[in-house]
């Protein structure tokens, strides 16, 4: 299986465009887009080739919230190697990545009912590097419930970053989207909770306390944290203490302890033996 890739250059874009961005759930990506926008933002749009960029373009709310022009990067499976594929992946989204560092602010808007490409941007946001926690994700699909958690709570771009799922869960006459976000720290432990709807009727209406792009970060509710260290006075020491316990002392970490203790974790170190094994545990960790 292949990507090929189509990618538009960013278009300043005039607002007395209109038209909707998919056929049934324009309104409600314009809605959120308008109610987090910022007279600075561009748009980066990525879809799978099943959503016209045409029509993803005549959206006037769309344009409103992104006053800084859209960039649309689209990508069509075909029946090309695999090898192409990775090198497709690679070009999109080091020309994603050039458009966010060189502006102020930028949304993500990302439109698939493919539950494996959604799978593939989100490992591939991560390698080429695209986020970065001021980047609003928006995910715009409609899957069943079940398969909608799974996706939130297993990959790291939708579940630690600044993400925002909008599923369509119902058609016209009754058209509904709802919007749903990943609290990995909660008093509940890590959850998926439904954080808005909208209808065309109502427009978009928040139906819980957690906003639409919540600070995931702000209180871990007691959790642990993972810490690789090794031992590297006076940033880092370790001592042992009673009933064989480590305890730990130097600089790095009593500011590590005071973050933890103003965010609300527990610093749990992971063993390690020497420098290159913590480091390897540091690289191949999500982050």
């Amino acid at each position: 299986m292949t990507l090929t890739l189509n990618v538009a250059t960013v278009l300043p874009l005039s607002p007395g465009i209109s038209g909707e961005l998919l056929s049934v759930a324009g309104g409600a990506v314009g809605a959120v887009l308008e109610a987090v926008s910022q007279p600075i933002c561009s748009l980066i749009l990525l879809t799978d080739g099943t959503t016209s960029p045409s029509t993803i373009l005549k959206e006037e709310s769309v344009v409103r919230g992104s006053p800084w022009g859209v960039g649309v990067f689209e990508v069509v499976v075909d029946g090309q190697d695999a090898n192409g594929t990775l090198m497709l992946l690679s070009h999109l989204f080091h020309q994603a990545r050039q458009m966010r560092m060189e502006s102020w602010c930028v949304r993500v808007v990302v439109v698939s009912h493919d539950p494996v490409f959604l799978a593939t941007f989100a490992e591939w946001s991560l390698k080429g590097r695209l986020l970065v926690w001021a980047t609003k994700l928006l995910v715009v699909t409609s899957l069943p419930l079940p398969q909608l958690h799974a996706l939130l709570s297993s990959h790291w771009t939708f579940s630690m970053m600044n993400t925002i799922l909008l599923n369509l869960e119902d058609t016209p006459p009754n058209l509904r989207v709802s919007v749903y976000t990943h609290l990995p720290y909660s008093p509940e432990g890590a959850q998926v909770v439904r954080v808005a709807s909208w209808t065309p009727k109502r427009g978009l209406f928040i139906v819980s306390k957690v906003p639409l792009f919540h600070e995931k970060f702000s209180n871990f509710y007691s959790a642990k944290v993972n810490v690789t260290a090794e031992p590297f006075p006076p940033f880092w020491d370790e001592v042992k203490g009673p009933d064989n316990t480590t305890q730990y002392s130097g600089t790095d970490y009593m500011t590590l302890a005071t973050i933890a203790d103003a965010r609300n974790f527990t610093i749990h170190a992971l063993p390690t033996d020497n420098w290159a094994e913590a480091m390897l545990i540091e690289y191949t960790m999500p982050h």
